[in-house]
């Protein structure tokens, strides 16, 4: 199958048991999701990031990564929507199948963008399928809300690509 994904500035790394597909394409996102992977309990995981704004912010996301001791593996765009047409635009399951495609787990879960994890999430995802290898695990959405979102997150933080959180103050500490 030909790849039109360039990994070849991918590190090798050290296998670990879950693989964490992060998707996004939108600006900020990564406050929530790197405080949450910095709390957790067990380092047994690889972070991936499949980010249609790498270009701009993958050097941020890198140097964020490596301050918490994330172990990430990658953060790069997805492949294109179609073989005869590399410049396609983005599309969520060419964005998921990049990232399976780049996880060397042997378990792969997919987060999308402005995703919190509780601090036990790798431990017990790692858990449930010793005893339930055959199963799929599938996560409720929630949807946080304030009558002003104005008074949360940055102005005009949604119009740039090069912001790591849109939010004015830390949402996790």
């Amino acid at each position: 199958v030909p790849m039109f994904v360039d990994i070849t500035h991918v590190p090798p790394c050290e296998k670990k048991t879950l693989s964490i597909v992060y998707v996004t394409k939108r600006p900020g996102g990564y406050d929530l999701l790197l405080n949450s992977l910095e709390k957790q309990t067990s380092k047994d995981y690889e972070l991936i990031c499949i980010d249609e704004y790498s270009p701009y912010r993958s050097t941020r996301v890198y140097a964020a990564a490596k301050d918490r001791n994330i172990p990430i593996r990658v953060v790069t765009m997805s492949k294109p929507k179609s073989i005869g047409n590399k410049d396609t635009k983005f599309g969520i399951f060419n964005a998921i199948n990049t990232g399976l495609l780049l996880s060397t787990g042997s378990l792969i879960t997919t987060v999308m963008d402005y995703a919190w994890l509780p601090p036990d999430f790798v431990e017990r995802t790692i858990e449930f399928y010793k005893t339930h290898p055959q199963a799929l695990l599938g996560y409720p959405e929630v949807f946080y809300s304030k009558p002003n979102v104005q008074e949360i997150i940055v102005p005009k933080g949604l119009d740039g690509p090069v912001l790591l959180s849109i939010f004015k103050e830390p949402i996790m500490k």
